[in-house]
């Protein structure tokens, strides 16, 4: 099972109202990037890059826009 078929079918069961569509299960699906880290090192680099952007943005005054645009990282 892919990890969007599981996403899907969770999405799915929790919100039926919302997920019934294809058209809303794809939407879903493409707001997700897969990472592969075959290390620890690399792990560990991705997560401090992402602590540092989200650092970094701390001191803008959009910050909350950006937020709200921002996915596939959490």
């Amino acid at each position: 099972m892919l990890c969007a078929d599981r996403l899907v079918e969770i999405a799915t069961n929790r919100f039926p109202a919302k997920f019934s569509v294809e058209a809303a299960q794809t939407d879903l699906c493409s707001q997700v990037h897969v990472f592969t880290e075959l290390t620890c090192q690399n792990l560990l680099a991705r997560c401090c890059d992402v602590a540092a952007k989200v650092h970094s943005l701390t001191e803008d005054t959009n910050l909350q826009s950006f937020m709200f645009t921002w996915h596939g990282y959490f």
